[in-house]
C-alpha cells in the first residue's frame, strides 16, 4: 500500500538524493502531491463513493436538484440506482414486487417500460445533482459519487499505484525545474556545480505523455458505465 514514506522514497531514489540536495521538503513534496497528483490522477481513477440522496436533500426551490453528500471532493456522479417509485400521471408504482405471481410481475413491469422515461441526471460541481425528468418521485436513492483518493494515499489501487508513482515524480521535477531553470550551473570554491536540469525540463511533455496513455484506456475501464448498442 502507498503511503507518505513510500512515495518520498520513490522520488528521492529516481532523483538520486544522496548525491543531489533537493531544494524542496519532504513536506513540501507531499503538499504538491496531495494538492496537484492526486487531484489528476483522480479524474482518470476516481475513487469510487456509495452514498444516499433522500427528499431532504432537495435544494430549495428546485423539485429535482439534489445536494450530494461527501467528505471528499466530489469530481463527478458515477451512477444512480433507479429507486424511483411512483411516475407521476400513471399512478403506478415502477416496482411491483407486491405481486406475488411472476408473470403479472413481468406483465407490469413490460406496461411500466412502455410510458417510463429513463432516469438521468447532470452533476453539477461541487456537490450537487440534478435527476431528470423532474416528474419522477425520489425516494432514498443510491448515487456512486467519483471522489478525490483520500489524502492518506491508501485507496490507490495495488495495479495502479506504479502510474500514480509515475505522476508523482514528474510533478516534483517539475517543481524542482521551476526552481533550478534560471542557472545551468553555480560556481562554488570547489568548480562548478551542474544542476542537472536537462531531465527536468522534459517533465512536462513526459506527463502530457502519460495523461494521453491514461484517456486511451479511460473508456476500457471495468467500473465505467458503458453504453451497449443492439
Amino acid at each position: 500500500m502507498i503511503n507518505t514514506t513510500t512515495i518520498i522514497r520513490h522520488i528521492e531514489k529516481r532523483l538520486g538524493y544522496k548525491f543531489n540536495e533537493l531544494e524542496i521538503s519532504h513536506d513540501e513534496i507531499i503538499e504538491s502531491i496531495k494538492q496537484e497528483t492526486l487531484v489528476n490522477f483522480s479524474k482518470y481513477f476516481p475513487y469510487q463513493e456509495p452514498s444516499v440522496i433522500t427528499k431532504l436533500d432537495l435544494v430549495e426551490g428546485h423539485t429535482n436538484k439534489y445536494f450530494l453528500k461527501s467528505d471528499l471532493e466530489i469530481l463527478g456522479v458515477a451512477r444512480v440506482y433507479d429507486t424511483t417509485s411512483i411516475y407521476a400521471g400513471s399512478g403506478l408504482p415502477i416496482h411491483s414486487a407486491q405481486m406475488i405471481d411472476p408473470f403479472s410481475r413481468q406483465i407490469m413491469a413490460d406496461a411500466i417500460s412502455m410510458n417510463k422515461n429513463p432516469l438521468t441526471y447532470q452533476f453539477e460541481y461541487p456537490n450537487m445533482v440534478t435527476i431528470m425528468p423532474a416528474v419522477y418521485s425520489i425516494r432514498d436513492t443510491k448515487v456512486l459519487l467519483n471522489c478525490v483518493h483520500p489524502d492518506h494515499f491508501g485507496t490507490i489501487p495495488v495495479a495502479l499505484q506504479d502510474e500514480f508513482l509515475k505522476l508523482a515524480l514528474l510533478d516534483t521535477k517539475e517543481s524542482l525545474y521551476m526552481i533550478r531553470h534560471r542557472f545551468a550551473n553555480l560556481q562554488s570554491a570547489y568548480g562548478n556545480i551542474e544542476l542537472f536540469i536537462d531531465d527536468l525540463a522534459e517533465a512536462t511533455d513526459k506527463k502530457e505523455e502519460l495523461f494521453e496513455k491514461w484517456r486511451r484506456n479511460f473508456g476500457k475501464q471495468s467500473n465505467r458505465k458503458k453504453i451497449y448498442v443492439y
